[in-house]
């Protein structure tokens, strides 16, 4: 009997666990869904990670966000060099962002990861 509730109790405590981890949410692409591995939200952000996406002195990235920004922080975002293009599905954009833009204060916009679009979600894969 101590052993039935003693595992009862590590379960309900696994399961406490799982439910507060931020769950993975997907980008939806046509070509299937990516997952951006939030490196905003974790910290663990590299900007070398998204040097193939500059040109011209502007970074063309998928932006992330842990909830869709309102008009103000649309405008704050512009104002700190980071223009939002396209949406997709996933509380995500296509943004181009100014080569000096501060990544550092990324994640005080709700930003939770900045990606290079990977090859094969691109509707033209040699892009």
């Amino acid at each position: 009997m101590k052993q039935i509730v003693r595992l009862t109790l590590i379960g309900c405590f696994l399961n406490l666990l799982a439910v507060g981890q931020p769950a993975d949410m997907p980008v939806r692409f046509s070509r299937g869904n990516f997952i951006t591995g939030d490196n905003i939200a974790r910290g663990n952000f590299r900007k070398d990670s998204i040097s193939e996406a500059l040109f011209d002195h502007r970074y063309y990235v998928l932006l992330q966000f842990q909830q869709l920004p309102g008009k103000k922080q649309q405008a704050d975002l512009l104002q700190a060099g980071i223009r939002l293009e396209t949406y997709l599905p996933g509380n995500a954009y296509l943004a181009v962002l100014e080569e000096n833009t501060d990544f550092s204060r990324l994640a005080a916009y709700g930003i939770r990861s900045v990606n290079t679009v990977p090859a094969q979600y691109r509707a033209d894969a040699d892009l």
